[in-house]
Order: structure tokens, then sequence, then C-alpha cells
């Protein structure tokens, strides 16, 4: 006896359709093996695709816009945490991400929904850099100036 190499489902499905014929004595479903072999060489190899946008990129996906907190959670994810690095600038123990700022991408908003304070960051994680909490702080406080003057003036004072 032959096998026919398709679910219970797509047989089923072509009873319904009328390509096979059937017979129902007392509730069971008797099929011939003929016309399931005749039906399953009329189908097409493989299973009908869904007509879906395909998923985006690990590229698209690292530059799609999100929100600050996002934002560092990926770079948390990608590079571990700042803590294990040591810092871009004065070579002590890191403690936070920073933005070196310059992206394409780069993304101006609140910290926080609501908030009032506008800070610049970027989806991308290779836009930050690991730096100690003073050297965070002057950097940020620079980069009001311009980020290249502020790393130019960082490394000078180190």
């Amino acid at each position: 006896m032959e096998r026919v190499g398709r679910s219970r489902g797509t047989i089923y499905r072509w009873v319904r359709e009328g390509k096979i014929q059937t017979m129902q004595p007392m509730r069971a479903v008797y099929l011939n093996v003929e016309d399931l072999l005749r039906a399953e060489a009329s189908m097409k190899p493989g299973r009908p695709r869904k007509t879906v946008d395909p998923k985006p990129t690990r590229e698209e996906r690292s530059t799609a816009p999100c929100s600050y907190l996002a934002a560092h959670r990926r770079v948390e994810r990608a590079h571990g945490r700042a803590r294990t690095h040591l810092c871009a600038f004065c070579g002590l123990p890191a403690h936070q991400w920073s933005y070196k700022g310059g992206s394409p991408d780069e993304i101006r908003g609140p910290k926080l929904p609501g908030g009032t304070d506008e800070i610049a960051w970027s989806p991308r994680v290779h836009d930050y850099q690991p730096l100690c909490v003073s050297c965070h702080r002057v950097f940020d406080g620079l980069q009001r100036l311009d980020r290249d003057t502020a790393t130019k003036m960082l490394k000078a004072l180190t």
C-alpha cells in the first residue's frame, strides 16, 4: 500500500474541494488511494507562502527610532554594563554610557515622557562610550559648546 505524504487536514480539504471521492458508511471516511495520489500529484510542491513584508534586518532594527531608555538598554545588551569597561578619557572604571554625538540618526527630546529638559541620544549602539561619572559630567557640560571641542578639552585635561 502506498503512503500519501500529506496531513489529515490537507486530505480533508481536498475532499471538501471535490478533488477526492469518498464513501462514508457508518461515519467512517474511506478514501481511494489512487484519487489521493492523483490529487497530490496535481498540487505544486511545498505549501503556499503567506504574502507578508520581510522581517527588518538587524541593521534596520538597531537604527529604528527609540526612546532614551530603550537606547541605553540596547547599548547595555550589546556591550555589557559600563562598569565592566574603563573610562574612555581617564582610564578609571566607567560607571555610565555616554552618547558621543554626531550620529546621523540623532534623536532630540525629553529624557522621560513629559520631561522638560531636551537631550540628544542615538538608537545606534556604537555611538556610545563608557565614562566615569566625573568625565561624563564634564563631557555633558562641554557638549553644549560642541562635541568635538568637548572631546579635545577632556583629553587635554586627563
